[in-house]
């Protein structure tokens, strides 16, 4: 593989040590320092490029580059910090009407997994909950101020069986967010229905707040059939 690729493989390893040993050798190998930058956007990996690259101490790395990528991560950290925020205050209002959620991926697994929500580029929201509260959660949202964007003017049955998600959006927080039944497409064999993943939801801290979230292993499965399709 190139080094731009080893590097990014590098920066994806849990084991700091181990990561740093590697980039000791691959940094001073890049010579498409852009093609990296525009690869770590790519595949979400920008902050975790920045933080590895910082505890490298490396001298390879142009200081030009190294400031792109600091103010691609402070953006991303002020992003997810919002995203965070607004995470929150919708499940705070789907517990209000009794409504069981949990996140799906997003700021709460950035922060289980690399203990930093700034550190994931996250592109919306994910919500999951059981089906039969799909209508009333519906209602929260929009009562919130979103606007369905997806499954508009189908019945609830029928969305229930032929659909995984609704997807809404809220123009004034320029949010956009998936609420999940089934993680993984409906007609998929792996396809995860959210009702069985309940039963092992535990709770988490997240930001300081009590929160539901997917046990270890069933966020091992729910990522396996999200990168699958």
């Amino acid at each position: 593989i190139s080094p731009e690729q080893a590097v990014l493989l590098a920066c994806a390893l849990a084991d700091q040590r181990q990561a740093l040993a590697v980039l000791g050798q691959t940094l001073p190998a890049v010579g498409d320092w852009e093609g990296l930058r525009k690869a770590a956007l790519h595949h979400g990996v920008a902050g975790l490029l920045y933080k590895r690259a910082v505890e490298s101490a490396s001298t390879a790395i142009p200081a030009e580059q190294l400031e792109a990528l600091r103010a691609l991560t402070t953006a991303n950290e002020r992003r997810s910090l919002r995203m965070s925020v607004q995470l929150l205050g919708l499940l705070e209002l789907l517990y209000r009407e009794g409504i069981e959620a949990f996140s799906v991926k997003g700021p709460v697994m950035a922060e289980a997994l690399y203990g930093d929500v700034g550190l994931r580029h996250s592109v919306d929201l994910d919500i999951a909950i059981r089906p039969r509260d799909l209508t009333a959660a519906c209602n929260v949202l929009r009562a919130a101020g979103f606007q369905q964007i997806t499954g508009v003017g189908i019945e609830i049955d029928r969305l229930l069986a032929s659909e995984c998600e609704v997807a809404f959006k809220n123009p004034e927080r320029e949010l956009v967010l998936d609420l999940h039944w089934r993680l993984g497409p409906r007609f998929a064999h792996a396809s995860l229905p959210v009702a069985d993943l309940m039963a092992g939801a535990r709770k988490a801290t997240f930001l300081g707040r009590d929160v539901l979230t997917l046990s270890r292993e069933d966020l091992f499965a729910v990522m396996c059939v999200h990168g699958a399709h």
